[in-house]
C-alpha cells in the first residue's frame, strides 16, 4: 500500500522529523531540491519535498549546525523499516553534511546518526542515502 501525498492533506498522523546539517563551513542550498521517504512494514510514504513540510517556513533551512523541523500527515505505514533522502541536482551542483535524523510517529522515536555527505558533484550514487532498520 502507498499513499499520494501533498501538503496540508488531512489525514489520521502525523510524523514528525527532526534534521541535523553537520556543523562545517560550506554553502549547501538543498533546501529546494532534497527528497525523503519511508518504507514502514504496512506501506509506505512515497517520496516527497521536504521544503513542503517544513515547520518554520521563514527561516532558511538545512544551514550549518542547524535542525530543521518538519510535520508529514500520513496514514500509519506500520514499523519503519528503511528511509531515503537526497536529492537529483543535475543541473546544479549540491553538496550537503547530513549529521542525523530523527523520527517521532505516536509513540515511536527513531534515532540515525548519521554523519554522511552527499554531493551530485560525484554522480547520482553519491545523492542519496538509503537508511534500514
Amino acid at each position: 500500500m502507498s499513499v499520494e501525498l501533498t501538503p496540508n492533506e488531512p489525514l489520521n498522523s502525523v510524523y514528525f522529523v527532526k534534521i541535523r546539517t553537520g556543523d562545517v563551513e560550506i554553502e549547501s542550498n538543498v533546501k529546494d531540491f532534497l527528497q525523503f521517504s519511508l518504507n514502514g512494514s504496512k506501506g509506505q510514504l512515497k517520496r516527497i519535498f521536504l521544503k513542503d513540510f517544513l515547520q518554520s517556513k521563514d527561516k532558511t533551512s538545512f544551514e550549518r549546525g542547524t535542525t530543521d523541523e518538519f510535520e508529514i500527515p500520513h496514514d500509519d505505514i506500520g514499523k519503519i523499516e528503511s528511509l531515503t533522502i537526497g536529492f537529483d541536482g543535475e543541473t546544479t551542483k549540491l553538496v550537503w553534511l547530513l549529521e542525523s535524523i530523527e523520527i517521532r510517529y505516536k509513540d515511536e522515536r527513531y534515532h540515525f546518526q548519521v554523519n554522511s555527505w552527499l554531493s551530485t558533484r560525484l554522480g547520482s550514487a553519491f545523492s542519496w542515502l538509503n537508511v534500514n532498520i
